[in-house]
C-alpha cells in the first residue's frame, strides 16, 4: 500500500462500523496501533473488498441497535478510488452539504470518551494469570463498560460497572466469594484512594436498581450523569494492577 494511505487509516476506520477501535494510539513518527474490536471474527472468510462490503452491509440490516459514530470529517482525496489503486493527479472535488446534521441517536444526544484509562486496561490484560487471578473476564467488563458509556448506554453502564465492582476482590488478594465493601474496610490504601472506594461502595445501591428492580408503571429515571466519578473508578483499577504487579514479583521470587 502506498504510505499516504496507510497514514490515514486510522481515520477511516473509525467510519466502519465493526472495527471501531478499543483503544488506538499514534506515536509522533507517524506509527500508529488500532485496537479492533472481538467481533471481528465475523468477517472471517471475507478476503477481498466486495466480500467485506456484502458482510457489513448484511451486519448492519441485522442491527437493532442504535450506536454513534465519530462524525464525518473531509478526507479529501484519500477517499477516491483514484487515490487508493495509486493514479491520483491531484485534482480534488469537493462536495458540499447544506443540509442540517442529524441528531445523534442514543439517549442523551452525545458521545463521551473513554470512562476507564486503556492505560490500565492494557496493565490489567498482561497481568492475566502473571502471579495471581486471571484478569481476562475483568479485561471484558472493562472494555465493553467503555463502549456503553462513550455511546452513553446509561442502564449498561451502570450494570457492567456493578459487575465491575463484584469481580475485583480476588484482585486485591483477597479469597474468592470475598465482597466489595470488606474490600474497601481492609485494603491498605492511602486516604485519598479510601474516599475514592467509599464513592463506589455508595454506588452499590444504584446497580442494583438498574438491575433488580422490576419494572412497573413508572419510567426508568437513570441517567449518563448518575455514573460515579471517573477518577474513583480508575484509582480503584488502579490500585488493583499494583496488587497484581506485587503477586506477580512474589511468584517470580519463589
Amino acid at each position: 500500500m502506498r504510505p499516504e494511505f496507510i497514514a490515514v487509516l486510522p481515520e477511516l476506520f473509525q467510519f466502519e462500523p465493526y472495527i471501531r477501535a478499543d483503544g488506538s494510539s499514534t506515536s509522533p513518527d507517524g506509527e500508529w496501533e488500532w485496537r479492533i474490536q472481538r467481533n471481528i471474527v465475523d468477517y472471517k472468510g471475507a478476503d477481498s473488498l466486495e466480500a467485506y462490503v456484502a458482510k457489513t452491509s448484511e451486519m448492519v440490516s441485522k442491527s437493532t441497535r442504535s450506536t454513534v459514530y465519530p462524525p464525518r470529517s473531509s478526507l479529501g482525496p484519500f477517499t477516491s478510488p483514484d487515490f487508493l489503486n495509486g493514479s491520483f493527479d491531484g485534482q480534488v472535488a469537493v462536495e458540499v452539504s447544506t443540509a442540517a446534521p442529524q441528531p445523534a441517536q442514543n439517549p442523551s444526544g452525545e458521545t463521551r470518551g473513554m470512562y476507564v484509562k486503556e492505560a490500565i486496561i492494557t496493565e490489567l490484560e498482561d497481568l492475566d494469570g502473571a502471579g495471581g487471578p486471571r484478569t481476562d473476564k475483568l479485561v471484558g467488563l472493562l472494555r465493553e463498560l467503555n463502549f456503553n458509556y462513550a455511546n452513553s448506554q446509561p442502564l449498561a453502564s451502570n450494570s457492567l460497572l456493578r459487575a465491575v465492582m463484584d469481580h475485583v476482590p480476588p484482585g486485591f488478594s483477597f479469597p474468592i466469594g470475598t465482597t466489595f465493601a470488606t474490600v474497601v474496610a481492609q485494603a491498605k490504601r492511602g486516604q485519598s484512594d479510601k474516599k475514592y472506594l467509599k464513592k463506589l461502595t455508595d454506588f452499590r445501591d444504584q446497580g442494583d436498581d438498574v438491575m433488580h428492580r422490576q419494572i412497573d408503571q413508572r419510567r426508568s429515571r437513570i441517567d449518563m450523569d448518575d455514573m460515579p466519578q471517573a477518577a474513583a473508578v480508575n484509582a480503584m483499577l488502579d490500585g488493583m494492577v499494583v496488587a497484581l504487579q506485587k503477586s506477580k514479583a512474589t511468584s517470580a521470587a519463589q
